[in-house]
């Protein structure tokens, strides 16, 4: 019996508990990709930690930091493959633009500009000219920062 399935079973497992377990499985599984040909676990792991900041057991921008991380980790990973990374570096869209939402980048826009220039040069060894131009017109603030 897997650990997620011991916390629905356990009636004792408090609810809380259940949930930060499903959020670090599913990080996991983002991180190792896992199923790589199934990338909607990337939206489940991101839907997993709304579900924690909604519980009101991290803060959002904390939340949103860790999962921009993971996210960049994948997405940087050379051992992982192409299609997974591409989808990793496409989710981080979400994070990116709720952490300027809520005003409360890192340090300053300067460093939103530093990471999306990064983000850039890592599309272009990921995929192709054109792929890597759509990808970056799906991020907010990519216009702005470079």
């Amino acid at each position: 019996m897997t650990p997620l399935r011991r916390c629905q079973a356990n009636p004792l497992m408090r609810a809380d508990q259940a949930l930060w377990l499903r959020w670090d499985r599913l990080g996991i599984a983002v991180r190792c990709a896992y199923r790589p040909a199934w990338p909607q676990a990337v939206q489940l792991y991101l839907d997993a930690g709304q579900a924690l900041v909604v519980a009101g057991l991290v803060s959002e921008a904390h939340m949103l930091r860790c999962s921009l991380r993971l996210l960049l980790q994948a997405a940087r990973d050379e051992a992982l493959p192409r299609s997974w990374r591409l989808a990793c570096y496409a989710f981080t869209r979400r994070p990116v633009q709720q952490l300027q939402e809520l005003s409360c980048w890192p340090h300053s826009e300067g460093d939103l500009a530093l990471l999306l220039a990064g983000l850039e040069a890592d599309l272009t060894l990921l995929c192709s000219p054109a792929c890597a131009k759509a990808l970056k017109r799906s991020h907010p603030g990519a216009q702005d920062a470079g």
